[in-house]
């Protein structure tokens, strides 16, 4: 079964989970929200897509888990429509890894069981006179949340790991919350079969202050997001697991703002900008499109987020083209009307 790493770093958590400019245009929060009915959201979530056509029995975790760094308010995404079959949490780094998870003081695993069996069978008494798939839903949500007050605990808990993998991943891989410590629990799903995880760090948004700030970001990720590849080379997991690093956009190669010796900005620029992949089948070593000399257009080998689409769900086994999803009367594509592998890009 392959799975998909994303390490995304956006701009800040205003409106967005994934990118709506990033690599495969994926996924912004208010498709999950109260923007579920618009239809622009059904050709955004590739982590969506991936799951409704994945299948997963007896899963003990999320198919979809997302780790954001510094997060303190984990957000629960369960809607309609197509994003009724994807199942996803944020995993928090407080004491409680996904709050209201555990039991309440006085309810014992035993009672929690007998109370879901109960509440199952009324709501498949809904379900057979209503015939509303939403309960049926439901009832798979609160069996998910179930085995989930065991294994997230133990995948959670990094009490096991020995002391040269902390040394790999950096000394921020001992502080839960960081994007080093992510990492590593990323790679720790990965091993329990998650089909797709998602990394966020956020801040890269430097209109000014540039230097000082651009160090910081790139020392927060820099030895995690390698230590991330080569943990999953070295554990063999890497060649059925795609790493996606990338963010929204890329930044202008010109500065913005008051230019001095010590700060300056860079503005926004989606014309032309810069993803790597690796493992899942993608060829290693080399470098795919050119821009002209200032780094504005692309003139050579231009991939447009379809395009990327496309070749992700390839590299998974999946015809872009038969994909779909029927909503309101038309079958909807991830890759909308267009996208074409890029077979350059695969081994």
């Amino acid at each position: 079964m392959k799975k998909i790493i994303l390490l995304l770093f956006i701009l800040s958590s205003y409106g967005y989970s994934a990118g709506e400019n990033a690599c495969g245009s994926l996924e912004k929060c208010d498709d999950f929200s109260s923007d579920v009915h618009d239809l622009y959201s059904l050709q955004r979530g590739l982590g969506l897509y991936m799951n409704y056509c994945s299948s997963c029995h007896s899963l003990k975790l999320l198919r979809w888990n997302r780790l954001q760094k510094d997060l303190v308010i984990p957000e629960n995404i369960i809607t309609e429509d197509l994003i009724r079959t994807a199942d996803t949490k944020i995993a928090d780094h407080t004491k409680d890894p996904v709050l209201y998870l555990k039991n309440p003081e006085g309810v014992s695993r035993k009672e929690r069981r007998a109370m879901l069996d109960y509440l199952a069978e009324m709501n498949e008494i809904q379900e057979n006179t209503f015939g509303d798939p939403e309960v049926i839903n439901r009832i798979s949500q609160y069996e998910m949340a179930f085995r989930m007050q065991t294994s997230v605990t133990d995948v959670m808990n990094l009490d096991d790991e020995p002391d040269h993998v902390f040394q790999m991943y950096g000394a921020d891989a001992l502080t839960p919350g960081t994007f080093a410590a992510n990492c590593l629990l990323a790679r720790r799903l990965i091993e329990k079969d998650v089909r797709f995880v998602q990394l966020y760090h956020m801040g890269w948004d430097q209109h000014d202050n540039l230097p000082t700030q651009i160090a910081k970001q790139a020392k927060d990720v820099d030895q995690a997001s390698a230590a991330l590849i080569m943990d999953l080379k070295q554990r063999g997991l890497l060649e059925d697991t795609l790493v996606i690093w990338g963010g929204e956009f890329g930044r202008t190669n010109y500065s913005q703002g008051i230019l001095t010796e010590t700060s300056y900005g860079r503005d926004h620029h989606p014309r032309s900008f810069t993803i790597f992949m690796a493992g899942g089948g993608i060829k290693p070593g080399f470098t795919y499109g050119e821009t002209d000399e200032f780094g504005y257009n692309v003139v050579k080998d231009p991939v447009h987020v379809h395009d990327l689409q496309a070749t992700i769900l390839n590299q998974f086994g999946i015809d872009h083209t038969q994909m779909t999803y029927k909503y309101q009367g038309r079958r909807f594509r991830l890759t909308d009307v267009s996208g074409n592998v890029i077979h350059s890009l695969l081994t």
